[in-house]
């Protein structure tokens, strides 16, 4: 059996995965990009992912060649992305201001709409099978590397901590960056109003229900809506993160998240100027910095549409086929478009297998899907590649990672298995999940640490944790295996190290295990 990487965990719904299947095709990746890279081996094993570590060099030198024979290459990917973006946006106004009624419409008529929006979201979700980011993050160290002969690796790799960071300007444009910040400012208004000590929904001035009303309506899709349910971030749950930031220094907050950014931008200038880079590799950092920001643009672009056709177009969908939100998620597109166009239904019993378990297999540029029985055979038959941390590993006491945002916090652990489980974390928990989305922001406020099994220093519980000034320590790979929920653990991220920490019976001070 070939060897397998690990990628990520995520538990999309089945709808979503047979996106992927189609999006990794050659057809909708030129289409979108004007280039393709087919996908050829892939595993997903009911949430897991898992590539080829040579496909993933493979890709590495066609970005190499494609952009040695064209040296706008990585420009017209850029523009490619946007306007894909651009796109999805479109649709999304135009779903959201509903100038029609999805119900007095014929099945034509909706399929047209549907099939509209199954293109644009399958050619958006295809710029997330062919990221450079790797390939330029590799690409710039060589290079400084190649020009900076006297600094050491470890100069390097902090140098490099400044130029991976979004532009100033780009920063405005993902939800997930602002809606923290958007939130703390309505929190010190109220501080502002002398509101915080009898806060309630109920005796909020008219400006200030008018400003929540409207942060819920733009921000409330940020609730992972690639999943099984219908989910929304809810106004109780927004009111209950206000209440929580009405304890912390607000205006400190909003101040060291502004400077930051302004920071970030500050010091990628001044390494420029300090070193003297030469134009390439100048023209080389701006293009991995406009593609880290990409990253997140494209993701939340795609998973803002899909949120968005839930609420409109497949729950009219739903209605007709009499499925509720949860079940319409478990089609593909070509079973809707067959109910839209012949009528053809799927049983219940299919339905509750795929929600139950499913798996997907990449071969040769293939992809097929299964789901029940068949789905746990095939798990079966690959469950080695997912039992790489064993019992000798789980009696450790301290993992190492990679450093996200420097400092040093002491707490209880708190495991988070998914999203669902935020309101478990209380004030001065250490966070420890497997990666990080929007949806823990409201964890992520209350912890003074975060510890991940995955990601490097551009993921999401990476940036959140410099913007809130949060020690960070990301790509550990086993800490969600290690610790345990209560454990007393300390988070050194000046040195990018967990520990597990105990209390003699006389309790005396902590010391190390």
């Amino acid at each position: 059996m070939k060897k397998w990487e690990f990628y990520v965990n995520r538990k999309f719904n089945y709808f979503i995965e047979w996106v992927q299947t189609i999006c990794t095709q050659s057809k909708w990746q030129k289409e979108g990009l004007g280039f393709s890279f087919p996908l050829k081996n892939y595993l997903i094993l009911n949430g897991n992912e898992y590539f080829h570590l040579k496909e993933a060099e493979d890709y590495e030198k066609f970005l190499e060649k494609q952009s040695k024979k064209d040296k706008n290459f990585f420009d017209n990917f850029i523009k490619s992305e946007i306007k894909l973006i651009n796109e999805a946006k479109s649709l999304e106004k135009f779903l959201k201001e509903k100038p029609f009624s999805l119900s007095k419409l014929s099945d034509k008529d909706l399929n047209l709409i549907f099939k509209k929006f199954l293109r644009t979201h399958i050619k958006c979700f295809a710029t997330a099978f062919v990221r450079p980011d790797a390939y330029l993050e590799r690409k710039v160290k060589e290079e400084l590397t190649s020009f900076l002969k006297d600094l050491k690796e470890k100069d390097i790799e902090e140098l490099f901590k400044y130029i991976a960071t979004y532009p100033k300007e780009e920063a405005r444009k993902l939800d997930y960056l602002e809606e923290p910040l958007n939130l703390l400012k309505i929190a010190n208004l109220i501080k502002k109003k002398g509101l915080q000590r009898k806060l309630s929904t109920k005796n909020l001035p008219l400006d200030i229900s008018k400003k929540i009303e409207k942060h819920w309506q733009r921000y409330r899709w940020l609730k992972n809506p690639i999943v099984y349910q219908n989910l929304s971030i809810s106004k109780k749950e927004m009111f209950e993160r206000l209440k929580n930031l009405l304890e912390t220094d607000i205006e400190e907050k909003i101040k060291y998240i502004i400077q930051e950014r302004s920071k970030n931008e500050k010091n990628f200038s001044n390494i420029i100027r300090k070193f003297n880079f030469p134009h390439e590799l100048i023209n080389l950092c701006r293009i991995l910095r406009k593609f880290i920001f990409l990253r997140t643009y494209t993701t939340e672009g795609t998973d803002r549409l899909f949120y968005w056709a839930r609420q409109t177009i497949l729950k009219e969908i739903a209605k007709r086929m009499k499925l509720n939100d949860e079940d319409i998620v478990t089609l593909t597109s070509k079973e809707i478009i067959d109910f839209l166009e012949r009528k053809k239904k799927i049983s219940s019993k299919i339905i509750k297998e795929r929600k139950r378990i499913f798996a997907v297999i990449w071969q040769d540029k293939k992809a097929k899907m299964y789901f029940g029985k068949e789905a746990e055979k095939i798990i079966k038959k690959y469950k080695k590649i997912e039992l790489r941390v064993r019992k000798r590993k789980l009696k450790i006491k301290i993992v190492k990672g990679a450093i996200a945002a420097p400092g040093i916090a002491k707490g209880k652990a708190k495991i988070l298995e998914s999203f669902k489980e935020v309101g478990k974390v209380k004030k001065g928990d250490i966070l420890i999940v497997s990666m990080t989305t929007p949806d823990y922001i409201a964890a992520m406020e209350k912890a003074s640490a975060f510890v991940t099994d995955e990601g490097g220093i551009t993921c999401h519980a990476a940036i959140i944790a410099r913007e809130m000034n949060k020690p960070c320590v990301i790509g550990t790979k086993i800490a969600t295996k290690i610790f345990r929920n209560g454990d007393l653990i300390e988070v050194d991220a000046n040195k990018g190290i967990v520990r597990k920490l105990i209390k003699n019976r006389s309790y005396a001070p902590l010391k190390w295990c």
